[in-house]
């Protein structure tokens, strides 16, 4: 098993707000309350831990439903290297073939070495 290592939580939120001031928007966190309850949401990005060919990365979805634009992706590219990441994939959103499960639009990013 391979144990995929947490990003720091000052750096998501930088490479949350670098996105977001470019206007792309990207899912955060929900701010759970005690009794169960969301309370709208955090200010931390709401990040998975990815691996590809064996790197460890993470990823990040699109807030809401439908695909990147060009020029979104475009963006991405941009902000992430310029943030010091490996951009790996930068995927639209998916549905399943017999519509049973919707994937949203995400970007998958690596630490450079």
């Amino acid at each position: 098993m391979v144990k995929l290592k947490m990003m720091n939580k000052n750096k998501s939120k930088a490479l949350g707000k670098a996105l977001a001031k470019e206007g792309i928007e990207i899912q955060y966190t929900m701010n759970w309350q005690s009794d169960g309850t969301i309370d709208g949401y955090t200010d931390q990005p709401h990040l998975g831990s990815a691996m590809s060919n064996g790197e460890k990365g993470h990823y990040f979805r699109k807030n809401g439903l439908g695909d990147w634009s060009v020029k979104e992706k475009k963006i991405i590219r941009e902000v992430i290297k310029n943030k010091g990441y490996k951009v790996g994939r930068i995927d639209d959103m998916e549905t399943e073939y017999d519509n049973d499960r919707t994937y949203p639009a995400s970007v998958t990013f690596f630490e450079k070495y």
